[in-house]
């Protein structure tokens, strides 16, 4: 099977876009569009971290310490209410898209029919 980075890191860039969009409109943070790009860029890179071996804590953690520089890249620090409420919607965010995925993945898989 072939993995082309280019496609993986386009489409982890979208993902990540979509996420920080839908904190800045649930939140309706006034944030420059460029700031959320730039933090998608941040996260989009958190795909090299498959090609290296760690174990599952070690990645936990290196996640978690990405979409903390993702979150301070779009959004900036003004306080820690500010901050922790920005990265708990980032993770319900993504639970609720990465759920939408799986839905949808369900619902037009060709298995199925």
């Amino acid at each position: 099977m072939i993995i082309y980075v280019d496609v993986l890191l386009i489409f982890n860039f979208v993902i990540d876009l979509l996420l920080l969009l839908s904190v800045a409109v649930t939140l309706k943070r006034k944030v420059s569009f460029y700031s959320i790009v730039s933090g998608a860029f941040v996260g989009s890179f958190s795909i090299i971290l498959l090609f290296y071996e760690f174990n599952n804590i070690e990645l936990f953690f290196l996640k978690f310490m990405i979409s903390i520089v993702m979150i301070l890249v779009a959004f900036k620090y003004r306080d820690i209410k500010y901050f922790i409420k920005n990265i708990s919607y980032l993770y319900f965010s993504s639970i609720i898209l990465g759920g939408g995925i799986y839905l949808f993945n369900n619902m037009v898989s060709l298995e199925n029919a």
